[in-house]
C-alpha cells in the first residue's frame, strides 16, 4: 500500500484498498479502517509538525504497531460529547495524566486484546488544566508493547467471544497513565512556560467539533465499502440465478429468472448496487474544501450533534448507505 499520508490524502485510493478488504475479509476491513482513519488520521491531522507525535506515527506507518481508537465509553450513550476520561495537565512534568474515573468510563469497544500485537491508540479525553475543563482533545498513547506488556496504568480487559466480527475486542481502563506533552495532539493549542493555556479553537464546544473532524474519511470509507459489498452480493446473486433451472412440478426445467420474485430480487440488488456505487463515487471524488466560518464549530448545530456539524451530508449518506447495504445483502442471501 502507498504511505499512509498519501492514502489519507487520496480518498479514492484509500477507499479502493478498504473495499477489497471489506469483500474478502470484513474483520480486516474494520481493523484497517481503525488503523488508517481513526489512529493515524488524528496524528496526521492534529499532530502535524509535532516532534512528540513522530514515534507513534512511525510505529503505525511501518505497521510495527496496529492502530486503535479509544473514544466511546461503555456506561453512557453519546459519551464522545463529554468523555469522562480525564487528561489532567501535570505542571511538574509538563505532561498529562490520563485517568478513567470508574468502570463505567472504560473505553469500549476497542481492538486491543491480542497479547502479541503492539497497539497504539488515539485516546479521546477531556483535558483539565488549572482546574478547568478545556475541551475534548486526542492523545497518542502506546497501549501494548511489541513484547506484549502494557505500560504502567493501562488495564486491558478482553471481551467474551462474539458472533460478530472476529476481532480482539476489549475494554480499556487508564489508571493514572503518564504521557509526555508531545503525546497531546494539540492542533495548534499550547500551554506556555508560565502555565497559560491557549486554544485557537476558542471554546470547548468548538474544540469538540474540531476533534470530531476525523469523521469524514471514515464515513467515505464506510459508504464506499457498503457499495462494494452490495455490488459483490448482487453479482453473486446474478451468477447464481443465471442459467439455473427449477424442478417445480407445474413448470419443470423453467429458468429461475422467469419467476417474478427472483427477477425482483436480482434487479433490485443490481439497482441498489448501481445507486450506492454512484453515491460512493460522489463522496470520494476530490473537491475543494467548504468555506470555513467560526459558527461551523461553535454554532447551534454543535449542540444537537457534533458529528453532523462536521459534515451533515456525509453523516446522512453514511447512515443511508449502510441501511441499504444491509437490506440488499440480506435479500441476496
Amino acid at each position: 500500500a502507498p504511505p499512509a499520508a498519501d492514502l489519507l490524502a487520496d480518498p479514492p485510493a484509500l477507499c479502493a484498498l478498504l473495499d477489497r478488504a471489506a469483500i474478502a475479509d470484513p474483520a480486516l476491513f474494520h481493523l484497517m479502517l481503525l488503523h488508517y482513519t481513526l489512529a493515524l488520521g488524528p496524528i496526521l491531522r492534529f499532530g502535524a509538525g509535532q516532534d512528540g507525535a513522530r514515534e507513534a506515527r512511525d510505529a503505525l506507518e511501518s505497521m510495527d504497531a496496529a492502530g486503535t481508537l479509544l473514544m466511546t465509553e461503555v456506561g453512557r450513550s453519546n459519551s464522545h460529547l463529554s468523555p469522562r476520561t480525564i487528561a489532567r495537565h501535570d505542571p511538574a512534568t509538563g505532561g498529562f495524566v490520563l485517568t478513567t474515573p470508574d468502570p463505567r468510563a472504560a473505553k469500549f469497544p476497542t481492538n486491543t486484546a491480542h497479547p502479541a500485537v503492539a497497539k497504539t491508540a488515539a485516546v479521546y479525553a477531556t483535558l483539565v488544566h488549572g482546574g478547568q475543563e478545556r475541551g475534548v482533545f486526542v492523545f497518542a498513547v502506546p497501549l501494548r508493547r511489541p513484547d506484549g506488556t502494557v505500560p504502567p496504568g493501562v488495564r486491558i480487559v478482553p471481551a467474551p467471544e462474539t458472533t460478530g466480527l472476529q476481532i480482539d475486542y476489549a475494554a480499556v481502563l487508564l489508571e493514572g497513565v503518564h504521557v509526555p506533552y508531545g503525546a497531546w495532539l494539540r492542533d495548534g493549542a499550547r500551554i506556555d512556560a508560565d502555565g497559560a493555556f491557549h486554544d485557537p479553537a476558542g471554546s470547548p464546544a468548538a474544540r469538540l467539533t474540531r476533534s470530531m473532524g476525523i469523521a469524514p474519511p471514515v464515513w467515505r470509507a464506510v459508504i464506499s465499502a457498503s457499495a462494494a459489498i452490495t455490488r459483490a452480493s448482487a453479482g453473486m446473486l446474478l451468477a447464481h440465478s443465471a442459467g439455473r433451472t427449477t424442478l417445480g412440478r407445474l413448470a419443470p426445467r423453467r429458468p429461475l429468472t422467469d419467476y417474478r420474485n427472483q427477477q425482483e430480487a436480482v434487479l433490485g440488488a443490481l439497482a441498489a448496487a448501481y445507486a450506492l456505487t454512484a453515491v460512493a463515487a460522489h463522496v470520494t471524488e476530490p473537491r475543494p474544501a467548504a468555506p470555513h466560518t467560526p459558527d461551523d464549530e461553535s454554532g447551534p448545530a454543535t449542540a444537537w450533534a457534533p458529528w453532523s456539524a462536521v459534515d451533515r451530508d456525509l453523516a446522512l449518506l453514511k447512515a443511508a448507505a449502510t441501511a441499504q447495504a444491509q437490506e440488499t445483502v440480506s435479500a441476496c442471501r
